[in-house]
């Protein structure tokens, strides 16, 4: 596994926090927080290294950060797959989930399929997670709650036009509200500033929203002197980093961290 950045919480600070988990098939992120939500108190990210036993690298994970401290009601686990597929409440059937995901995805047969309901979307959330990560980070922790990281973000309320941009290490995620009505959420791979320039400028071109006057909000690993924004700021005249909201602090420890580096992971959390 890779670190990418390391700052656990402070023990003798908050005891017994909340913890939340992103997985993915590249990486792992860990967020601790006050029992209430109101503090973030650590994160840690980590990227998955090719060719090494994907277990093997989760269980590594897990045994540098015992949980022995977190109640285990409050460890909560958020899934970020590409294979996932939103379907409205009036469209959906059971009998077809995994069909839809095989021809959206291929076949899922080797994967564990999971459905999260959105009830104030009336949305249903099918998704596939591959079978070794799956086992690995249930084994470790079995009373966690577990969903999709799509599930919980597009819960948000929105007014008007905004497209989120959220960076990750090897992955760029757009979500789309438009009049306030989600309209599009998915995650590609990138390489290059361009890469991401060219999805952002594509879905606005899908949605027939000209990039000039779409509100970008920006979230994760991205900062304004970088490449990445310079490109994205050629095109997007509103573009904003996304901020923490009003009730919620952080340690002192993570201070010096740009605020909308793990903006997104509240939402999560909530």
């Amino acid at each position: 596994m890779k670190t990418i950045y390391e700052i656990p919480p402070r023990w003798e600070i908050q005891d017994n926090p909340a913890l939340l988990i992103e997985i993915s098939q590249t990486g792992m992120t860990l967020c601790w927080t006050s029992n209430d939500k109101k503090q973030i108190e650590g994160i840690a990210v980590y990227g998955f290294q090719e060719g090494e036993s994907l277990a093997d690298q989760i269980k590594a994970i897990v045994a540098k950060h015992p949980i022995e401290s977190v109640a285990p009601h409050h460890v909560t686990v958020c899934f970020n797959m590409p294979a996932t597929v939103l379907i409205p409440d009036e469209h959906h059937q059971e009998a077809q989930e995994d069909v839809l995901l095989s021809l959206m995805f291929g076949t899922q047969l080797q994967n564990a399929k999971y459905t999260d309901r959105i009830v104030e979307k009336g949305i249903f959330n099918i998704y596939s997670v591959p079978s070794a990560l799956d086992t690995t980070i249930r084994d470790a922790f079995p009373s966690a709650g577990f969903f999709h990281s799509n599930s919980k973000l597009i819960r948000q309320s929105i007014e008007g036009n905004q497209l989120q941009c959220l960076i990750f290490n090897d992955a760029v995620k757009f979500i789309l509200f438009q009049n306030g009505a989600l309209h599009f959420i998915q995650q590609y791979s990138f390489n290059t500033p361009e890469d991401v320039l060219y999805h952002a400028l594509n879905c606005c071109q899908q949605y027939k929203l000209p990039a000039d006057q779409t509100k970008l909000l920006l979230h994760g690993m991205i900062v304004a002197d970088s490449q990445l924004y310079k490109q994205l700021y050629n095109y997007f005249i509103d573009i904003q980093f996304d901020p923490l909201p009003a009730q919620i602090t952080v340690a002192s420890s993570l201070q010096d961290m740009p605020p909308h580096f793990f903006s997104h992971l509240i939402k999560l959390v909530s």
